[in-house]
Formats: structure tokens, C-alpha cells, sequence
């Protein structure tokens, strides 16, 4: 019945949340179904807002799983990258620096995910910490948010890495 009601649009967002809600409690080919409808256009938002309300009952791995998945969709980018944001201690450190080096090559998301980097600069990696700021250095969305950064830790930024950052970013 569920494959059913995912067909109709009108039914499928009901269907989403009923399959993250009680995700725990389904059959796999049940299961499967979340991750169906994460790859598909008119539902993957749906299935990403489920995610989010849904974080701590989702089993870790399979949140993950659908994380990157989302991840590399246009439509659902900006809203891994706030749902990374705001559950940022709750993820696995290799996931979480996976998505945000994902998502910071996404015009979409890289606004919020530099605004993400400004709060938890500290708490990365320095490795990521340097891609990051490289990448949304080249984010029309990002740069004032990458200067602030660059200003507010330039001792801890490798001068290789303050030398490669775009003027316009420097001049900020």
C-alpha cells in the first residue's frame, strides 16, 4: 500500500513522514522506499524535512546514508547544509566534513555553510578548515562570511592557504 500512495502526489509527503517516523519498525523494502524518494525531484525536500525532524530517530547509518544522498541534490542542498548546521556535535566527524565539503561546492548551500564554518571554525579539522575556506572563497554567497573568518582566526590559517584566497576576500 505504501508503494502505492508514494505514486500520487498528493499522498506521497504523508507517506514520507510515516516511513521516517517509524522507520525503525518497517520492513527494508519499506525502508528502501525513504531512499527512493529521496533521489526523486518532486519529493526529495519532503524526505529532507522528514530527516530533520526525524534526526535522532533515524538509526545513525541510515541518516547518513540519506544525508549524502540529499547532498547532492540542487533542490535539497541548502536544506542538508542547515540540517548539518544545526545537528553539527550529533554527526560523525568524517560525514559531517564529507557533507560540508560537498555542499560548499553548491551555490545553494554554500552561504549557509560558510555561516556554519564562523561558528565551529575552532572545531574542524585543519585540513577541512583550509578546503572549505578555498572553496567558498570562489561563492559570490560566501565571501563576506570566508573574510570574517580569515579576520577573526588570520594566525590560524596557513599563509599557503591566505595566499591562495581570492582578492576580493583579502581586501574584505
Amino acid at each position: 500500500m505504501l508503494f502505492k500512495l508514494t505514486e500520487k502526489e498528493e499522498t506521497s509527503r504523508d507517506v514520507i513522514w510515516v516511513l521516517a517516523d517509524s522507520f525503525n519498525d518497517l520492513p527494508e523494502e519499506a525502508r528502501d522506499l525513504l531512499f527512493k524518494l529521496a533521489e526523486k525531484e518532486d519529493t526529495s525536500r519532503d524526505v529532507a524535512n522528514a530527516v530533520a525532524y526525524n534526526f535522532d530517530k533515524l538509526p545513525e547509518e541510515e541518516r547518513n546514508k540519506l544525508l549524502l544522498k540529499l547532498a547532492e541534490k540542487e533542490e535539497t542542498s541548502r536544506d542538508v547544509a542547515g540540517i548539518v548546521a544545526y545537528n553539527f556535535n550529533k554527526l560523525p566527524g568524517e560525514v559531517r566534513d564529507e557533507l560540508l565539503l560537498k555542499l560548499s561546492e553548491n551555490d545553494k548551500a554554500a552561504g549557509i555553510v560558510a555561516w556554519t564554518v564562523v561558528d565551529i571554525f575552532n572545531n574542524l579539522p585543519g585540513e577541512v578548515r583550509n578546503k572549505l575556506l578555498l572553496k567558498l572563497s570562489e561563492k559570490e554567497e560566501a565571501v563576506w562570511d570566508v573574510a570574517r573568518i580569515v579576520r577573526d582566526n588570520f594566525d590560524k590559517i596557513p599563509e599557503e592557504v591566505r595566499e591562495q584566497l581570492p582578492e576580493k576576500v583579502r581586501r574584505r
